[in-house]
């Protein structure tokens, strides 16, 4: 299976969007978590089975922690438990959508690239943003 880029771009700014750490009734901190059917909801354009795997792969890649159960009948929990701290920094790169779309052109020309090198192509997109705007 293909991961799908714009995928994982858009489950990242929607799960840094929604409250998964509260203050429950005893006033102490929890972890609710957001669930695969409510990331579905949010994200109606891409099918169920290309959101599972884009988490998977963040997951396996420590962009974010994921608690995943499966049963005879296939997944029955799948729940995001947070963002790292390395998923908010590939998170911050890649924000912008002026980057993403100069980041993921760039990334086609080179034809083969992962989410390490997204993350190095934003970063120094960025930079020679930043440095265009000092020099100036």
């Amino acid at each position: 299976m293909k991961l799908d880029y714009n995928c994982v771009r858009d489950v990242m700014l929607y799960l840094e969007s929604v409250p998964y750490i509260i203050t429950n009734e005893k006033d102490n901190v929890e972890f609710t978590g957001v669930w695969l059917p409510n990331i579905r909801e949010a994200l109606p354009n891409y099918p169920q089975e290309v959101i599972y795997y884009t988490l998977e792969k963040l997951q396996e890649g420590g962009y974010l922690n994921m608690t995943a159960k499966w049963s005879g009948d296939g997944l029955y929990i799948c729940r995001v438990n947070y963002i790292t701290f390395i998923g908010h920094e590939f998170l911050e790169k890649i924000r912008s959508d002026t980057v993403w779309d100069k980041t993921v052109s760039i990334a086609g020309k080179v034809g083969n690239f992962g989410l390490q090198m997204l993350s190095k192509i934003a970063e120094g997109i960025t930079t020679a943003y930043i440095n265009n705007l000092l020099s100036n």
